[in-house]
């Protein structure tokens, strides 16, 4: 399960980037491996990438604690905790689609950077700035599409800024965090992603559903494969 993180201005953005997944990785995590996702339920569309985990971990057990991390009361009850919000856990979108890409390109960047491949064929900006795309460079992974991840990127906003979800009458460091958040998320979103015509648009699960997943699905379909 995810240890409830500590509630600290510098800890906010790692909580929702994802960047915190893997403070869950165990409590000796010294030895980690880079390890294909080939296998994985929810991040296998790049087949060839790999995620920086655990040697006590199998690709199941990074499944598993990113459903935890996506799709849980867990994660809500953390949120909810960290941002100052009543979310319900509904309303994100392409929540799983981010969280792989993020894992790939951002955190475990240096699992998949490929030396023959320094000059980024991703990187045709339709919006003409200079800066999209520019964390591409050097790895060969098809990268998700900008409108995923800032479809994502916008649904947590539409979170952020519903007064009656997460009021903003609070704690100023909890607005910042709030804000700290969704800066690290947007630039993701343009540095790190592609409007190319073979971009990866989503994960398999999210492509028929415009990136929704019934509430808490994974984390029922975890508990009955406990238990049955």
């Amino acid at each position: 399960m995810l240890r409830k993180p500590p509630v600290t201005v510098a800890f906010f953005i790692q909580f929702f980037s994802f960047l915190i997944c893997f403070f869950i990785q165990s409590a000796n995590a010294t030895d980690t491996a880079c390890t294909l996702v080939a296998n994985s339920t929810l991040c296998s569309v790049w087949s060839t990438g790999k995620v920086n985990i655990s040697t006590a971990w199998s690709i199941a057990t990074f499944d598993t604690e990113l459903r935890i991390w996506g799709d849980s009361p867990q994660h809500v009850a953390d949120f909810n905790a960290i941002y100052g919000c009543t979310w319900d856990g509904t309303g994100l979108r392409y929540v799983f689609t981010y969280a792989c890409s993020e894992r790939l390109f951002e955190s475990d960047r240096a699992c998949n950077v490929d030396p023959a491949f320094q000059n980024s064929t991703w990187t045709n900006d339709v919006t003409q700035n200079a800066t999209f795309g520019s964390r591409l460079n050097g790895i060969s992974l098809h990268p998700v599409c900008y409108s995923a991840c800032q479809t994502y990127a916008n649904s947590l906003q539409a979170i952020y800024d519903n007064p009656s979800i997460c009021p903003v009458g609070i704690n100023p460091n909890l607005i910042t965090a709030r804000q700290k958040t969704l800066q690290y998320i947007t630039n993701f979103c343009l540095t790190t992603t592609s409007n190319s015509s073979d971009c990866i648009k989503s994960i398999d699960s999210e492509a028929t559903t415009c990136g929704k997943f019934p509430h808490y699905f994974f984390f029922y379909l975890s508990f009955l494969t406990f238990f049955y």
